[in-house]
């Protein structure tokens, strides 16, 4: 029996939504920052139609929970609770992070690097970083390090680590260029060799819906299933803080 899942990834700067049918996968995919709010319900109704189902069709909706953008968060946990009881199914919460290390393996260019670790850091602002590793077990991505923030210095610490262990790991994520000049301002040149060396397009790599399709997929067969009202964000910082940095970064705009 198939299952109908609908996905949605708003976490960074790309609004990603995917849908699963019998009729197969259907995504759409805009790097629209801060166009949210305006762009998702469209891009949900649009995919929803591509794949000849109504809200009501759906089995569960899977959501990006975080961490990442604040805004972001709470848009794609404020319409995934909103169409959940709309079509009376229930949610499936999932990482930004694992959702990016997902979208790695959608690369062709990194195909014989898929069963590598893949360690993920994204800029947190106020000088941190969100950082996770992940590896396939069996088939199925698992934590190795839990999503985590961290300070700028102990991310390249624990990167540099990672980078010098016997078990090679893939790194990605916008955190990059920041470790890059840490490594550099620290005078350690090898960890900043190994990072310029990193391609742009594992750094400009953005979480997908269809990488958040693939892991509903699996949560939904396991049965890690949520009601509509558990449909929450995942904070690893304290909402005072994001609200504090959001308010800095609407006053720039408007002074910009």
């Amino acid at each position: 029996m198939s299952q109908n899942l609908l996905a949605i990834e708003t976490s960074q700067r790309t609004c990603s939504v995917a849908v699963s049918s019998a009729g197969g996968n259907f995504s759409e995919s805009l790097l629209a920052e801060r166009q949210h709010a305006d762009l998702l319900l469209p891009m949900v109704h649009d995919v929803l139609a591509r794949a000849e189902l109504e809200l009501r069709d759906l089995n569960a909706i899977a959501f990006s929970a975080g961490p990442g953008s604040f805004t972001g968060v709470r848009i794609a946990a404020s319409v995934t609770q909103g169409l959940a009881f709309g079509a009376n199914c229930e949610v499936i919460r999932l990482s930004s992070l694992a959702i990016l290390a997902e979208t790695l393996d959608l690369f062709p260019s990194i195909t014989e690097r898929r069963d590598q670790a893949k360690l993920v850091v994204l800029d947190a602002h106020m000088g941190e970083l969100y950082v996770a590793q992940y590896a396939r077990s069996e088939g199925k991505l698992e934590a190795v390090l839990k999503d985590s923030l961290m300070s700028a210095h102990a991310a390249l610490q624990f990167v540099e680590q990672s980078l010098s262990s016997d078990s090679p790991c893939l790194l990605a994520g916008n955190g990059i260029d920041i470790l890059r000049e840490l490594a550099a301002d620290n005078a350690r040149q090898m960890l900043a060799e190994q990072l310029q060396a990193i391609t742009p397009e594992l750094q400009r790599i953005q979480p997908d819906a269809v990488a958040a399709l693939n892991l509903a997929s699996e949560l939904y067969q396991a049965g890690t299933l949520l009601s509509p009202e558990q449909a929450i964000p995942i904070y690893l910082r304290e909402k005072d803080a994001w609200q504090t940095l959001e308010q800095q970064k609407i006053a720039t705009n408007r002074n910009a």
